[in-house]
């Protein structure tokens, strides 16, 4: 097998007549370390396509120790998008004992060729440092995992939790809201893990059983010994969140978020002038509403004169 992998390197360059069996075992070899030369691929030249993918099942089955050589060899069947490799990569991507890169390449080959990533859920609560990588993943592909991200923070350290919130603030989890509320009560600031990771920590919130809790974050961010170096920020970030939810919702929601702001002007802008710029905020929002608004009635209307021409 050694000699499979020393004459693989020249392959691609002269093309030899080797018996089939050892140009199979150049599927295991093509690599070697410091030389940026990897793949597989132009053994489509030697063998067929059905012979290549056989091989490499068997070689999956056997346990290839060779972590390049893996990645070479999925990367092949994600190329050709072969079905087959599902059975597989789930091995691979639980699999603590392979480098990152190597279950990374797994995963993202499992989320390019599979329609289902069910499976990959259970790895959520399961998996160490990998799991942050999975949630990306899944989060970016719209599977909603917040059942498993609410087991995680159960058994998570303090640090952790804070990070699996800012993850379940993508499903408008009030619990997760609360947590990072509370870390911004204590810091004043944006929370340092969070500001450290570049993490938004209000991401597309617009539910309007939210608006207690936004509001409770409005009355934080203008407090006296908040840190001013933060101070805009952070105002930017909760009155945007105003803004998402006055205009995601109905009417009624939005003249809610509008009377919210005003009461809060007046009750505190002795405490803070800065209060006051808040106005610049609702007239954004009645700004935006109305535009909504009135294209919306433009649109009716055209509607309604195009049925009108239609029916005479």
């Amino acid at each position: 097998m050694r000699n499979a992998f020393v004459l693989s390197t020249n392959l691609s360059v002269s093309k030899f007549n080797f018996p089939k069996e050892k140009l199979l075992d150049f599927i295991s070899f093509d690599w070697v370390e410091y030389i940026n030369w990897v793949g597989i691929n132009y053994l489509n030249e030697f063998l067929d396509e059905q012979e290549i993918k056989n091989r490499i099942i068997e070689n999956f089955k056997n346990n290839i120790e060779n972590e390049q050589s893996l990645i070479n060899q999925i990367n092949y069947l994600q190329e050709i998008d072969d079905k087959e490799l599902l059975n597989y990569l789930p091995i691979f991507i639980s699999n603590e004992n392979l480098c990152m890169h190597t279950r990374i390449t797994a995963l993202e080959a499992y989320l390019s060729i599979s329609d289902s990533y069910e499976e990959l859920v259970n790895y959520v609560t399961d998996s160490k440092e990998f799991k942050w990588i999975l949630i990306d993943k899944l989060i970016s592909k719209d599977v909603n995992i917040e059942k498993e991200l609410i087991i995680l923070l159960i058994k998570s350290s303090e640090e952790d939790k804070l990070k699996i919130s800012y993850y379940l603030l993508k499903f408008q989890n009030i619990d997760a809201l609360k947590i990072i509320i509370e870390e911004f009560r204590n810091q004043k600031s944006f929370p340092s893990l969070l500001t450290n990771l570049n993490i938004n920590p209000f991401p597309n919130l617009e539910s309007t059983d939210l608006i207690p809790y936004i509001t409770d974050l409005l009355n934080i961010v203008y407090e006296n010994d908040f840190k001013d170096d933060e101070y805009d920020n952070m105002r930017r970030t909760v009155l945007s969140i105003f803004i998402k939810i006055a205009l995601s919702n109905d009417e009624k929601t939005f003249e809610k978020i509008i009377v919210i702001l005003k009461e809060f002007i007046q009750n505190n802008n002795t405490k803070n002038k800065k209060i006051n710029f808040i106005n610049v905020t609702i007239d954004d929002i009645e700004r935006q509403y109305y535009m909504s608004e009135t294209k919306t009635f433009i649109l009716r209307d055209a509607i309604r004169i195009a049925r009108d021409i239609i029916e005479e």
